[in-house]
């Protein structure tokens, strides 16, 4: 099944907390495991989104083209708590997310 994502809420620590969509069999690298290539994300998506509008608005993975061969990929630092992210494969109800309460 190939899909496009839909993104209902995307608020993470910009910089610290990221979202990775990669192909498999993409090497993980550093101490950290992390993709090679593929697509990072994270940040405010700003009000549309459920965050805010303050300037600091980076993308998100609204429309990322998605297959069977896609990974995708959640790190965290932990050190500060964001609203999170829901995101969805097309319209479907194959969802994902992490929201804080």
């Amino acid at each position: 099944m190939h899909a496009k994502l839909v993104v209902h809420t995307f608020v993470t620590e910009r910089g610290y907390d990221k979202l990775y969509v990669y192909k498999t069999g993409t090497p993980l690298n550093g101490k950290d495991h992390v993709p090679s290539t593929g697509d990072i994300f994270h940040g405010d998506g700003g009000s549309k989104y459920g965050g805010s509008d303050d300037g600091h608005i980076f993308t998100v993975p609204d429309g990322e083209e998605i297959g069977p061969d896609t990974k995708i990929l959640w790190k965290t630092d932990g050190s500060h708590t964001k609203k999170g992210f829901n995101i969805c494969a097309g319209e479907s109800s194959v969802c994902m997310g992490l929201i804080r309460g």
